[in-house]
């Protein structure tokens, strides 16, 4: 395709957005509906595929058979997933009716409001939820936030359970907002806890550092802007350096060289280089802050190893 280039996946793309949009605007039918539009298209090309054959085709003609069953396939999975992820939410249209309910959550950040005396603000993992402390817990899915008091705030990691009314959030990085109080909570245990706790053992190493360079770099390697009041993150932000306070592919890329490149000056095998360095990059993950860029820098990793 001269001047195009190989234009093979993009029907997998323009398939996964349209019946992820799909799907979030019309729900299980509009999954049903895109991914019906998308066999039709397989099976034309299938039926123009039958008319051509027979016929001379240049060696380097695309197959564009391949193409349209992964456009299915992408198709299918993008719709499930979004259904999946829109079901774990729609707890939310029941919890913000104004009745106090509990919510078990894992904490995700902690930080502390740049006014003094006024608290904590929790980002909140929500897992599940229930009515009344009498009735079974539900599945439940989203960030909240809350805000509780400076003394006894459960750390990061942990798992909590919290009572109070919950808010649909208007935008942004929530999905709600949880006025209420923490009822109990408990330490993160296993790979959570291991990682809470190299967590802070790096940020005691600072200890000793000037407050707003110890808030920097425990933002350029833990991703943690907790530390980072809002002069330093505007002065930050003004100097166009806020990319450095975000956990991005850099991060995972340098990890991945150093341990990838080490391994291999040492003769490893390639399996082994593989997952070693694959292995870094989840630790790296378990550790940091980053949510969105996180994941798709472990994604990009495993692709890298497997290649």
């Amino acid at each position: 395709m001269p001047g195009w280039g190989d234009l093979r996946l993009a029907p997998a793309a323009v398939s996964a957005w349209t019946a992820s949009l799909a799907a979030g605007a019309w729900g299980a039918r509009g999954a049903a509906l895109a991914i019906a539009c998308w066999l039709l298209v397989a099976a034309a090309v299938s039926g123009v595929r039958r008319t051509l054959r027979g016929r001379a085709l240049r060696a380097d003609s695309p197959s564009w058979g391949p193409a349209v069953v992964l456009a299915v396939v992408a198709a299918a999975v993008a719709s499930g997933t979004a259904l999946g992820e829109a079901g774990s939410r729609a707890w939310l249209d029941h919890a913000t009716g104004g009745a106090v309910i509990e919510v078990a959550a894992r904490v995700g950040e902690s930080r502390t409001l740049d006014t003094p005396g006024e608290g904590v603000v929790l980002r909140l993992s929500a897992s599940g939820w229930r009515p009344s402390a009498h009735e079974a817990w539900r599945d439940a899915s989203g960030v909240l936030a809350m805000v509780v008091e400076a003394d006894g705030a459960p750390p990061r990691g942990s798992q909590v359970r919290a009572r109070g009314r919950v808010t649909a959030a208007a935008g942004g990085a929530v999905d709600g907002l949880l006025d209420g109080a923490v009822l109990d909570w408990v330490d993160s245990q296993g790979w959570r806890g291991a990682a809470e706790r190299s967590r802070q053992s790096f940020v005691g190493l600072l200890s000793g550092v000037d407050p707003t360079a110890g808030a920097m770099v425990r933002g350029m390697v833990l991703g943690d802007t907790s530390a980072m009041g809002d002069q330093l993150v505007s002065q930050v932000r003004v100097s166009g350096l806020a990319h450095l306070t975000a956990v991005s592919g850099a991060h995972f890329a340098i990890l991945a060289a150093a341990v990838g490149g080490a391994l291999r000056r040492a003769r490893a095998r390639p399996a082994v280089v593989a997952g070693a360095t694959l292995a870094a990059c989840a630790a790296l993950a378990a550790t940091v802050s980053g949510g969105g860029s996180v994941v798709r820098a472990v994604a990009m990793a495993a692709i890298a190893a497997a290649a």
